[in-house]
């Protein structure tokens, strides 16, 4: 599958990222893809996220994963702040979270006011472990299922957990899938691994 990292301007080092996210999932991502675009560093109600992600990517979401990095503050109910660091595409779609389906929109974006905020917006380690556990979700992998893996270790977000690595778990799990991705197989592996 492609992956395609859209991104703002005044992203710091986007191709480190795409390497990083493509080596937790070696055999799933071949090739990869940039979009540089001012429109990810407006401000944006949550609603509208999917609509711009999708104008400004322009995926095929049959052989495309996702990945943007939003800039501008993002609002959800009028004007109350979104407070994520990130969030899956699906769940902009569907309203749910995860979501287990056969097509899901594979892909997550970061909401980059929150990661300036706690410092990460230079790291592409910890960016390239948040885009991973979007796509965790999608796959519906459980949250909680190890209190030492970066994918939600706890019910709270805190920033020991930042620094984090990924169980040995969810890398097998990684580094499982690959093109064509069959969906019912993906959600019985989740089953059995966790």
């Amino acid at each position: 599958m492609r992956l395609v990292l859209g991104y703002p301007p005044n992203l710091a080092n986007p191709k480190g990222i795409s390497d990083r996210i493509k080596g937790y999932f070696p055999s799933l991502v071949t090739a990869q893809h940039f979009v540089e675009s001012s429109d990810l560093s407006q401000y944006l109600q949550a609603e509208d996220i999917a609509g711009t992600v999708e104008r400004v990517t322009q995926p095929n979401w049959q052989t495309d994963i996702v990945i943007v990095a939003l800039s501008g503050p993002i609002c959800a109910y009028g004007e109350m702040l979104l407070e994520d660091c990130a969030g899956t595409i699906q769940g902009f779609y569907t309203g749910k979270y995860p979501v287990l389906s056969e097509n899901p929109k594979i892909g997550g974006y970061y909401n980059m006011s929150i990661v300036r905020r706690l410092g990460l917006h230079e790291n592409i380690g910890f960016l390239a472990k948040v885009a991973a556990e979007e796509m965790l979700h999608v796959f519906g992998v459980p949250k909680w299922h190890d209190a030492a893996c970066f994918f939600h270790p706890h019910k709270s977000f805190t920033i020991a957990s930042c620094g984090y690595e990924y169980c040995n778990k969810c890398l097998s799990f990684m580094a499982t899938l690959s093109e064509p991705l069959n969906f019912p197989a993906v959600h019985r592996i989740v089953g059995t691994i966790y």
